[in-house]
């Protein structure tokens, strides 16, 4: 996440400032289809389907959510080179990924 890292801790108005200063704003303000309609699908569903409506009754509530969260949790020291790789094995098992 080279790209990002950055980004993550500053202010909107720090990141513009940046991009002006590489060079890069006008790029960012160019006419362009939205990410957002990149991702979703070109035909919207307006049913749900039970078997789909089960499966996410099933995923655990917040509560359950926030202990399956903490537990996969890690520390990134400052000045640390790399970052840990996720384990998403149980993730993938359980259809989330």
């Amino acid at each position: 996440m080279p790209l990002l890292r950055p980004l993550l801790g500053w202010e909107k108005q720090e990141i513009i400032d940046e991009a002006r200063a590489l060079g890069t704003a006008a790029v960012s303000v160019l006419p362009d289809e939205d990410c957002c309609s990149l991702l979703a699908p070109r035909q919207v569903s307006t049913r749900a389907r039970v078997a789909d409506l089960r499966r996410v009754e099933q995923r655990p509530g917040p509560a359950g959510l926030a202990e399956e969260l903490l537990a996969g949790a890690w520390t990134l020291a400052p000045g640390a080179d790399e970052v840990p790789a996720a384990d998403t094995a149980g993730a993938e098992r359980a259809g989330r990924v």
